[in-house]
């Protein structure tokens, strides 16, 4: 018997909401959450993160830049707790920060946690979810709604500067659930602590 936790993560202050469903293996580490979320919301793990469960805090610990104030008592390492450990169970939530400097803060809700039968089947996997992950480095949710409004206003001043910055256009609407699930199977497995 496999044991998953089904999680919906919000993109907080989104509105409309920014959100996904993901079913994961309870064994896995939130080091390796870390990596999914990534994966799921679109983001390209390119700045730090934490995660956040009551005053406990969790994240990689990095030693050549270690901070006594930054990490402090309540800091754990995110390859050394799985969600099993921390006894994370239906109706907990998670507090999920991405990039210290934009801050995109997460809410993760804990919405069942059961037994598969068949421990074969694909996880992660991605069953739901709404709306495109704002681009990276975009000045975090106020910055994203101001590249928005910039877009939608086609005579905008910075209009052609935010539209070569992105690459292509932005359309907030768009989430693809099948990319997403094929990067899952195409990615290496998600380690699991035994």
């Amino acid at each position: 018997m496999t044991t998953f936790h089904q999680l919906t993560i919000r993109l907080e202050r989104s509105n409309p909401e920014i959100w996904r469903r993901i079913q994961v293996r309870s064994n896995i580490t939130l080091f390796d959450l870390h990596h999914i979320i990534q994966i799921v919301m679109g983001w390209t793990n390119s700045h730090l993160y934490e995660f956040r469960i009551g005053k406990k805090r969790f994240g990689t610990h990095y030693d050549d830049e270690y901070d006594e104030e930054f990490y402090g008592d309540n800091f754990q390492d995110a390859s050394e707790v799985t969600l099993t450990d921390l006894k994370i169970k239906r109706g907990n939530k998670i507090l999920y920060l991405y990039d210290f400097g934009d801050y995109w803060e997460h809410l993760i809700s804990v919405d069942k946690v059961e037994k598969y039968a068949d421990s074969t089947i694909q996880l992660p996997v991605c069953t739901e979810g709404e709306m495109n992950c704002p681009p990276e480095d975009c000045g975090g949710i106020h910055g994203f709604y101001n590249m928005l409004q910039i877009l939608n206003t086609i005579r905008h001043p910075e209009r052609r500067e935010i539209i070569e910055w992105y690459g292509k256009v932005f359309n907030p609407n768009h989430f693809d659930i099948r990319k997403v699930n094929k990067q899952f199977r195409n990615t290496k497995p998600i380690r699991s602590k035994l």
